[in-house]
């Protein structure tokens, strides 16, 4: 499915980027009111910002900066990748009874006798494009009638006709595409796609042009004339799942193996989405999940935010010793904490199920980003109940546990702690029992199916931090944290990183203690483009694989 348009005013963008993980019916709702706005905008007129988002939203922010305006024509352009944007998150119909049938942009552009790349002028003009489920469950760009007669309303027929006039003239140069599109599938047997990228450039027309083109072609002769899209067997896909998370660029993949650069990412975000289905990710889920504006709600809290315990060496006697000083868990903390850790998978489990077509790097990097938040708030909440658990052990000891053993510290901490992210997965946080309470009680169980505690070697021991450390059991809380989280050798040397690779990579994987962020959120962050985002990501990931390396 061809990428939608870059937005062209940080207004709507941000817009965009707060509503698209909205629950289905508002994101319905906020289609249905963008369209409206949409018809009514007019291109040489300016629009206050306010105004705009408060027809969209249908609320007034107070963030927004008094006296912006936005002027139509980027608006409109705007709206109409917005609408185009947040219908991929939908599943509208191809025909719909306040949108009229729907018509691929191919089938429109043939009707109307313009080319594919007229359609997509004048959806920059405000012709509104929308995602659908076509009678085989596949996505599609398509145009509903509703919308077209809106922009023939708009522009008037002699565009349209002065358009399909230009476009009659340009059918010779479409018969030589096609002559020569013919001949390399002859010759070289290369795909339709391989075929549109050859020819781009020769007739300076942009590839998805050509691709459609020859599509259309193929549908009037009724047969496949062009060789299909690029296949990949399973020795290569691996090699290139490989290749990728070792940091090579796709177009460097694409390069090595002769395969187009779309052919390489679609194999990876497939992969990525099949590793993402594998996972055995459950929650309790709680009513309010399903509530309008519940991720605004449930995720604002700092407790859900900050103060998060990253991946990391885990140092028992120095975690000891922070117990008789620190106070209980807060009730609040703990409740705003297990509401966030759940519903961070809900999210991401229907990021990743119940939709067609390609996954979009977007979505993957969502549904990612939330399991790592949640594996972090899951550390969090049992680092923050273990004192309890502690508090158990110590009452049925004559010496504390920080003065037993190293032997003894380790299997009571690793005891404990899986206890306790046990009752933590199946604690339902909108029940009548206190997390403390359960966790505690599941901790006396523990000790007591292990038939209490026997102190094991020397008692009396004065341990200095750091002489017993813990193989990180924090890290195993989850059967697929090893799936989604960086792995821990290579987190454990990140301070050696400097700079803004240090920067990006801890903002990244929330080393700092806060949650971590999606690509997008940490361009928003550090002001930087997605390009140089993902260079450096890349180039510290590959500083401390090769750290790795030499110390192993």
């Amino acid at each position: 499915m061809p990428r939608a348009p870059r937005f062209k005013t940080g207004a709507i963008e941000d817009l965009f980027r707060q509503l698209r993980y909205a629950p289905t019916e508002t994101r319905e709702r906020l289609l249905e009111q963008a369209e409206r706005l949409a018809v009514e905008v007019q291109p040489g007129r300016a629009y206050p910002e306010e105004f705009v988002v408060f027809r969209v939203t249908g609320y007034r922010p107070r963030s927004l900066e008094p006296g912006v305006m936005l002027v139509g024509d980027a608006l409109l352009a705007d709206l109409a990748v917005f609408i185009r944007r947040l219908s991929e998150t939908l599943p509208l119909p191809s025909r719909s009874e306040s949108r009229g049938e729907s018509e691929t942009i191919e089938r429109l552009a043939e009707r109307l006798g313009v080319t594919d790349r007229t359609v997509r002028r004048w959806h920059q003009r405000g012709l509104l494009l929308h995602s659908v489920i076509d009678g085989r469950g596949e996505r599609r760009i398509a145009c509903y009638a509703a919308s077209l007669e809106a922009f023939r309303r708009r522009v008037g027929d002699e565009e349209l006709e002065r358009a399909a006039s230009f476009s009659r003239v340009e059918s010779e140069a479409e018969h030589a595409i096609i002559a020569e599109a013919i001949e390399l599938a002859q010759k070289e047997r290369l795909s339709r796609q391989a075929i549109a990228r050859r020819l781009a450039p020769r007739h300076d027309r942009a590839v998805e042009t050509i691709r459609s083109i020859l599509a259309r072609h193929e549908e009037r002769v009724g047969r496949r004339v062009f060789p299909g899209i690029e296949r990949t067997d399973a020795q290569e896909r691996r090699l290139i799942v490989r290749a990728a998370s070792r940091g090579l660029l796709v177009a460097e993949i694409a390069r090595r193996l002769g395969r187009s650069p779309i052919t390489i990412r679609r194999v990876v975000n497939r992969e990525r989405l099949e590793r993402l289905r594998g996972l055995s990710v459950t929650c309790v889920k709680l009513a309010t999940f399903d509530l309008e504006g519940a991720a605004e709600v449930i995720l604002a809290p700092a407790w859900v935010r900050f103060g998060l315990a990253p991946p990391a060496t885990e140092d028992a006697i120095a975690m000891l010793q922070s117990f008789p000083s620190t106070p209980g868990p807060d009730p609040a903390s703990l409740e705003a904490r297990l509401a966030g850790y759940n519903f961070l998978k809900h999210r991401a489990v229907g990021l990743t199920s119940g939709f067609s077509g390609e996954p979009t790097d977007e979505r993957l990097d969502r549904a990612e980003t939330d399991l790592r938040w949640s594996a972090m708030l899951k550390r969090t909440i049992v680092r923050d109940l273990l004192p309890i658990g502690v508090a158990r052990v110590n009452a049925t000891i004559a010496r504390p546990l920080i003065q037993q053993s190293a032997e003894m510290i380790r299997a009571m901490l690793s005891l404990l702690i899986e206890a306790i992210s046990e009752a933590v997965e199946s604690f339902d946080p909108g029940g009548r029992h206190r997390i403390e309470r359960v966790a505690a009680y599941a901790a006396e169980r523990a000790l007591a199916r292990q038939g209490g505690v026997e102190p094991v070697g020397r008692a009396g021991a004065r341990h200095a931090p750091g002489s017993v450390p813990l193989a990180d059991p924090f890290h195993r809380l989850l059967s697929w944290q090893a799936e989604i989280e960086c792995p821990l050798r290579l987190l454990r040397r990140s301070a050696r990183l400097s700079g803004a690779r240090r920067d990006v990579f801890a903002a990244r994987h929330g080393l700092a203690g806060e949650a971590p962020m999606t690509v997008e959120e940490v361009m928003e962050r550090f002001g930087m483009s997605h390009r140089r985002i993902d260079r450096l990501l890349r180039e510290a990931a590959s500083m401390l694989r090769r750290s790795d390396d030499a110390v192993t």
